[in-house]
């Protein structure tokens, strides 16, 4: 029963049969995942982690995360929710906690948005339609002399997807916390 769960990648993108995969390749990989699935927050190993010490109870929570001795410190300190784990609404209406609900929203899905912009091809039913313009390679040119197309291609990719991303979450915030692009600009004229 040796065989690793997260195991590396060969050449060709073939799993490995024994290998492990390294710390940093989980880490990126997860990172990429989280992007690719409409994260805000970053998906990283720290973030499962900390998921899975919140849903255990203390002794257990101890004992799997390996902190030692009689008091929850360390957890409290670097891993426990910041999000109030009581259903409010509920409490007002003299009615029962709705566990399901408080979950979610300690949880990192919580700020998981389903119409994230996606960089191209992210999934299948998606195919890589990004073609940048040709001024847009022209100023890549400029600022990596040098580099082939094909790399300038990968950048400005790079670079659409994080525009169109920091847009979304920026929209997304303004809906959030009730303001709109329209009434700043309304107080601006004023």
């Amino acid at each position: 029963m040796g065989l690793p769960v997260c195991r590396s990648l060969e050449k060709k993108g073939k799993i490995s049969s024994h290998k492990i995969m390294t710390g940093y390749m989980f880490w990126k990989y997860s990172t990429e995942l989280g992007y690719r699935v409409g994260y805000n927050d970053r998906l990283s190993g720290h973030a499962l982690r900390r998921g899975l010490g919140n849903g255990l109870e203390v002794a257990a929570r101890q004992q799997i995360m390996g902190h030692h001795g009689t008091t929850d410190q360390v957890f409290q300190k670097y891993y426990a929710c910041n999000t109030v784990g009581i259903d409010l609404p509920s409490l007002v209406r003299r009615r029962s906690q709705n566990q399901d609900y408080i979950n979610f929203a300690r949880c990192i899905t919580f700020g998981r948005h389903t119409n994230a912009p996606a960089p191209p091809g992210s999934f299948i039913n998606s195919p890589d339609q990004f073609v940048p313009s040709k001024e847009e390679l022209a100023r890549l040119e400029l600022r990596y002399p040098g580099r082939e197309k094909r790399d300038l291609v990968r950048v400005a990719k790079k670079e659409d997807i994080k525009r169109r991303r920091e847009a979304f979450f920026a929209d997304v915030e303004h809906h959030r916390t009730g303001e709109s692009n329209a009434s700043s600009q309304d107080a601006n004229q004023i």
